[in-house]
């Protein structure tokens, strides 16, 4: 027998070695010895263009977490898109390397649902797929920075991971030098347009990724040229040019994507609904009149501990909500559906345990807190206290739950960047605590003359934009704002028109104290029911003073007082907003303060206000007079108030501009409050999507069972048993695929049998590949493990070519194709 026998494949076979030789070069997609160092320069810069993609997702994220998080996934994406080429994984088994990596390395995104926060347990896989689908929704109403709160972190592991597997793979599959930098691009748009209007850098955005696309795409496009040897000078002079050339493209994206940076940046989290909406909960002020009944002398609950705070000097309040919209019924945080809400009040978003948001502001809020502040890193520990509204600090910088269902109450904060208050839509009850570090502005609660050394004679903030005080059809804020008139006049400043507010509120003989429970000495004015709109302040500010009927005579509580200052303070200008909290000093018992732990009783509940002044802030004041300042005077007669008889014959309480807005207003404070859906999705697309999406995954489903048999027994041939039986497996495969191509191939006879009655226009090398097979099964000597892979290599060269001949149609149908599965061929 000769030693080389014509094998009718395009080449030879060896006699002594079975081993197949081909005419023409082959590059098989898995990389051999020699095509390790392409290999290795995809997965290398894969990987950068990931960390660049995944680096859009900082400013959101905060800290290291892009970095440490999303890194990983980078890495771990490349090693097993690498691992998936190495090993010539099947499309079943790289399915499943790519779901085992994610899962097993992801618990590191999800620190509170694994072991020691980075060993996958049991909710790991549960939490990384809440993360993966749910999360998006939750990062674009969360404030930024997000840590790792609610599994949102999956989000910036899984783009990472899954970008750069995608990117290697596609590099290891496709011929095109720009498709594999597209993931890692994509990833960067969507972490941008989920991000917050300022980057972490536009370079680095914008400019390295580009970069970094036009380096890979410049390897990628040398490889497909044929290779000139240039030696001597001309070869550095070439690689100089080269890179030169590469550098300058690099530069010119770079400067265009720098120069095509838009100034206002469209972001999603500026066009999605939050969560959270106030107007489905009381006004916090009309449950004002409940602390105060609970502090009355013959409440079982006078000297229940509401909360204790440990770590705050007793001087610094602690505020439970901030309203600044006025509906001529109630103050509001934030305002109803028929208002203008300018400040931003009532938009309350996610965010994580950092409160120190360095997203853009709402709109109306330049106001930015200058001046001395107050450190504070003090515990609340809620003993009595069930509520929506999470008590705080101004300038809270951070937050943190414990107790019970401290992570259900972490998951569910929203928190308004306006007024720095926090909210949590399901209620925070007693058992919990809250931990919080804050920089107090001094200027928001101190008064006399050190208020006035740091407000100075500065004007009110012109750039905070409140909607204006809504008025009744009958005018009744002609009589608060004749009274504001009056109290103001001789103010020639912001400040001195506000502190004239607060101090003719509160001025001794002329303000009384009274929570409108009991009549005191007679008088009818000292027993009133709560409330504060524009009528009850109007006669609020119209009682006549029996002492003097030149001047008027206040009566009421801090409900009262506090509202009718901000209303007033509206009408004359000043940009003014009511807050509700705990202050030690307010009551005629003020707060025990043991060891650095003030307790909070029912007593000490009170209400003030803030108005703006421009490079201060917000300033506090306090126009509800002593407690102690209580000896209302006897009214002489019936004849008691200034107001016009068209005012005094209206009903206690006028209708709401807005029936449907007191409605909410009134519900019971305690009642269970309403869920809202900002991403409700109406029920006609459910059901599309449930028409298109289950056929669509019943129909992937068989997809993926088909091709992933058929590569199964593929595998099982080519690595199974002896030589000879890998030889037989390539015959008995390259049969397979010509039954899945359409041929009737007989059940039995020889090869060359077989190959005879096959037509040469499904595939001409039938006969030669036949004689082939024989001659090396049946050779004066045994196959060897070289040339059994060299005939497989060939067999799967064969069917590339068969395949790549094809219209796309036709291919996929080949490919799916149950002819060579079926068990009676």
């Amino acid at each position: 027998m000769s030693d080389t026998i014509t094998s009718g494949l395009g080449g030879t076979t060896d006699a002594s070695t079975g081993r197949f030789g081909r005419t023409r070069a082959y590059r098989p997609w898995v990389p051999t010895p020699d095509a390790r160092r392409p290999m290795l320069a995809d997965a290398a810069l894969a990987a950068a263009l990931g960390l660049l993609a995944v680096q859009a997702f900082a400013p959101s994220f905060g800290g290291n977490v892009w970095w440490s998080i999303g890194g990983l996934g980078v890495l771990v994406g490349a090693l097993i898109a690498y691992a998936i080429v190495q090993f010539k994984l099947s499309p079943v088994a790289s399915v499943l390397a790519t779901v085992a990596g994610f899962f097993i390395f992801g618990a590191h995104a999800v620190p509170d649902a694994s072991i020691a926060g980075w060993v996958p347990g049991p909710s790991t896989p549960g939490a990384l797929f809440d993360g993966i689908t749910h999360g998006w929704a939750r990062l674009m109403t969360t404030v930024p920075p997000v840590g790792t709160v609610d599994h949102i972190a999956a989000i910036v592991f899984g783009c990472g991971y899954f970008a750069t597997l995608g990117a290697l793979l596609l590099a290891r599959r496709t011929s095109s030098v720009w498709l594999p930098s597209v993931l890692p691009m994509v990833v960067a748009v969507v972490a941008i347009l989920v991000g917050t209007h300022q980057p972490a850098s536009t370079l680095a955005q914008g400019g390295a990724l580009a970069f970094g696309a036009v380096i890979w795409a410049s390897v990628r496009s040398s490889r497909n040229r044929p290779r000139v040897h240039v030696v001597g000078a001309n070869a550095w002079t070439t690689r100089a040019t080269a890179a030169t050339f590469v550098v300058l493209i690099a530069a010119a994206a770079l400067l265009v994507a720098n120069a095509a940076a838009p100034s206002t940046r469209f972001v999603l989290r500026d066009h999605t609904q939050p969560p959270f909406d106030p107007n489905n909960y009381p006004s916090p002020l009309t449950g004002f009149p409940k602390w105060r009944d609970l502090a009355q002398p013959k409440s079982a609950a006078r000297n229940q501990t509401v909360m204790t705070v440990s770590g705050m000097p007793a001087s610094v309040p602690v505020r439970v909500a901030v309203m600044d919209v006025y509906d001529g019924n109630v103050w509001l945080v934030g305002g109803p559906s028929n208002t203008n809400d300018l400040s931003g009040s009532g938009r309350f978003r996610r965010v994580g345990s950092d409160l120190s948001s360095t997203a853009a502001p709402d709109p109306g809020t330049s106001v930015q807190t200058v001046g001395p502040t107050t450190k504070v890193d003090a515990r609340i520990s809620l003993e009595h206290y069930n509520d929506v509204w999470v008590p705080t600090f101004s300038g809270a910088r951070s937050m943190s739950f414990g107790g019970a269902d401290s992570r259900g109450l972490a998951q569910q904060l929203r928190f308004n960047t306006t007024t720095e208050s926090a909210a949590v839509g399901a209620g925070i009850s007693s058992g919990s605590n809250i931990t919080v570090r804050a920089s107090v502005p001094v200027v928001s609660y101190v008064g006399g003359a050190q208020r006035d050394a740091i407000v100075g004679s500065r004007p009110a903030d012109p750039g905070v934009a409140l909607p204006p005080i809504v008025d009744t059809p009958t005018g009744q804020n002609f009589t608060v704002k004749s009274e504001a008139d009056k109290l103001s006049s001789g103010a020639k400043t912001d400040y001195k028109k506000a502190k004239d507010l607060e101090s003719g509120l509160r001025r001794s003989g002329q303000a009384f104290y009274s929570d409108g429970i009991n009549e005191v000495n007679g008088n009818p004015f000292s027993k009133f029911s709560s409330g504060h709109n524009l009528y009850q302040l109007g006669q609020f500010l119209s009682i006549v003073n029996p002492n003097n009927a030149n001047t008027p005579m206040f009566i009421g509580n801090s409900e009262r007082y506090a509202a009718a200052m901000a209303v007033m303070a509206r009408l004359e200008g000043l940009p003014a907003r009511v807050v509700m909290g705990f202050r030690a000093s307010v009551s005629t018992t003020p707060a025990r303060t043991v060891d650095g732990v003030t307790t909070f009783t029912p007593d000490q509940a009170d209400a003030w206000v803030e108005i703006a002044f421009k490079g201060v802030g917000w300033v506090g004041f306090f126009p509800t007079p002593p407690r102690t300042q209580n000896d209302i005077p006897k009214q002489p007669d019936k004849s008691f108030s200034k107001l016009p008889a068209d005012v005094q014959a209206q009903p206690p309480v006028s209708p709401p501009p807005n029936p449907a807005i007191l409605q909410k207003q009134n519900k019971d404070k305690h009642s269970e409050p309403t869920k809202s859906n900002p991403f409700h999705i109406p029920a006609w697309v459910w059901l599309l999507l449930k028409i298109i999406f289950y056929p669509l995954i019943l129909i992937a489903a068989i997809v993926g069972a088909i091709r992933g048999l058929k590569e199964w027994r593929r595998r099982r041939r080519r690595s199974r048993g002896s030589p000879v039986d890998r030889v037989a497996g390539a015959w008995a495969e390259m049969l397979d695929h010509l039954r899945d191509l359409g041929a009737k191939v007989p059940r039995k006879g020889t090869r060359l049998e077989v190959a005879g009655a096959i037509p040469t226009d499904v595939w001409e090398p039938i006969t030669g590949f036949a004689a082939g097979i024989n001659a090396a099964m049946f050779g004066p000597d045994d196959p060897t493990d070289e040339s059994a892979e060299s005939i497989w290599v060939y067999v799967d060269e064969q069917r590339a070519e068969t395949l790549e001949g094809l219209e796309r149609k036709r291919r996929w149908l080949t490919q799916l194709n149950l002819a060579s599965l079926k068990p009676w061929r």
